[in-house]
């Protein structure tokens, strides 16, 4: 019992280890909730941009990560943040016919009328993602 104890906390030490050595965009990309958790709820963190302008909220619906998508919400990402090509985590999700993360988005009260750089909005690309019937096209 004795020895299991200590694998155990060897075992939490080496996942704390690898999971600080991750960042944010990381940790959202391979949906680890527990990783995204770590970062707290400062909005400055949260919605930290790379040089397109997209967040961690956008990587983790490109990959379709709900859970993770959940947790970034929760920890205050702006659902509506847009990169530089107008591009909102709707819209990625959309287009790549993630079913539970347009989900979330839409109840966690994304601005479905949002339109990127080109003029299209999330459901023009519902089509593509074959998610028309949460997106109907406008």
């Amino acid at each position: 019992m004795k020895g299991m104890s200590t694998l155990s906390a060897v075992f939490c030490s080496l996942l704390m280890a690898c999971c600080t050595s991750k960042t944010l965009f990381e940790c959202a990309e391979t949906g680890d909730v527990a990783c995204i958790q770590r970062f707290g709820s400062d909005p400055t963190v949260i919605n930290q941009a790379r040089e397109a302008g997209d967040t961690a909220l956008h990587l983790a619906a490109m990959e379709g990560q709900d859970e993770a998508v959940r947790a970034l919400l929760a920890a205050g990402a702006n659902i509506n943040a847009q990169t530089l090509q107008g591009f909102t985590a709707l819209h990625h999700a959309a287009s790549r016919g993630h079913r539970d993360v347009v989900l979330v988005l839409i109840e966690g009260g994304a601005d479905t009328s949002l339109r990127n750089g080109e003029g299209k909005l999330a459901s023009d690309f519902a089509v593509i993602g074959g998610v028309t019937d949460l997106l109907p096209p406008r």
